[in-house]
This record gives structure tokens, sequence and C-alpha cells, in this order.
């Protein structure tokens, strides 16, 4: 919490790319890193400890990674937001954040831009949490930025 604050208090900028599996979130992560962010992504503690098997598909490797983060979730509350708070430097790109309630904790309105990814499909758990992260934003009346890795959408203008 301390760290957080601190953070705050420095007018540190975090950059939130949020989107669903595929959407170009790590793609556009990657990018940013070259003009200085540091990079966090929400899942990396999950695909660390639980890899894709070399015969699952994508979509049943998402969906199990969905129940184990729920689960997580169940017995740790914080689990992401303090995995997240621990690898905060400066200047950070933090992608994959879909619990509003991580989100609503980490999001500075006063300083902090997101950047929403289209993909081509969502799945029930992503609407539902994209959906709620939007609400949030569009209570401070604070503007998403879309980015569509298809459209070839000019990074730089998004930050």
């Amino acid at each position: 919490m301390m760290l957080l604050w601190i953070i705050n208090i420095l007018n540190i900028m975090n950059i939130f790319i949020i989107g669903p599996s595929r959407s170009g979130k790590t793609t556009l992560a990657n990018y940013l890193v070259t003009k200085g962010y540091n990079h966090i992504q929400a899942s990396k503690t999950l695909k660390e400890q639980y890899p894709i098997t070399w015969n699952e598909e994508y979509g049943k490797y998402v969906s199990r990674l969905t129940g184990i983060s729920k689960q997580l979730l169940e017995e740790n509350p914080d689990h992401f937001i303090d995995y997240i708070k621990f690898n905060m430097i400066e200047n950070n790109v933090i992608e994959g954040v879909r619990n509003p309630r991580d989100f609503c904790f980490l999001y500075n309105p006063n300083i902090d831009k997101v950047i929403l990814t289209s993909g081509d499909s969502l799945s029930d758990f992503e609407k539902l949490g994209i959906e709620a992260i939007l609400s949030i934003i569009k209570f401070w009346d604070k503007e998403v930025v879309n980015y569509d890795y298809k459209l070839n959408t000019d990074i730089d203008s998004l930050i």
C-alpha cells in the first residue's frame, strides 16, 4: 500500500492495456517497453506456474487459467494486486487486468491512461470484466483509447 501511495505522489503514469486474449496487448506493451515503460503482465505469474501443455487448445488453456485465477482470488482477493504492486517501478505499462476490483485499486484517474485493444471474440468472463472497467473509467469521465493492431494504429499517438 505504501509503495502505491509513493508512486501516486511522484505522479508516475501507468498505461493500462485492457482487452481480450490475442488482441495485441503484448505486442503493444512490448513496443512501449522500447519507449522506456516497465512491462507488467497480470497473467504472467499464472502462465509461468501453469504453462500450456503440448496438446492443449489455446481456448481451453485460457479457460483453465480463468478457473485457476478465480480460485486464487477466492483464497486471496489481492493476489494479482500484490503481484502488480511488487513489480511496479515507474512509467508502467500494465497488461491484462480483467478484475474490476484490481483495476479500481491500481488505477489513478488523475494520471493513468487506458488503451482498449479490440479482439475477434470475448468470453463471458472477459466481457463482464472489461465492461465493468469501462464503467469505472466512464465514472471518472476519462477517455479510453482504442487500439486495433490489424489497422496499424499509430501507437505513439495513443500515449
